[in-house]
């Protein structure tokens, strides 16, 4: 929720997990074969416990790469010369 508003990001998972005309139901409905429209995710405590943790880490994930990026940028060249000495990969 770093890089977009979190309401905005609410928003846009009310309307895909929507049960007349949302994106996952579309998409179950293409990958599964069978007809998911009309399919409330919010009803199912468990169903609803999953949008939201979705909704939490598609959110999260943009903070979490730009923080990981920046400590790897940081590394010194030094230390992964000296790691490459001694026989350290890259992993």
């Amino acid at each position: 929720a770093w890089s977009m508003p979190l309401m905005v990001a609410a928003s846009i998972f009310r309307f895909m997990a929507d049960s007349d005309y949302g994106l996952i139901n579309t998409l179950i409905a293409k990958v599964v074969g069978e007809d998911w429209l009309g399919h409330n995710w919010y009803l199912n405590p468990v169903q609803g416990f999953g949008i939201i943790t979705l909704l939490v880490v598609w959110g999260a994930i943009p903070f979490v790469v730009v923080t990981l990026y920046a400590a790897l940028t940081q590394v010194p060249q030094e230390l992964e010369e000296a790691a490459a000495l001694d026989g350290a990969s890259a992993y």
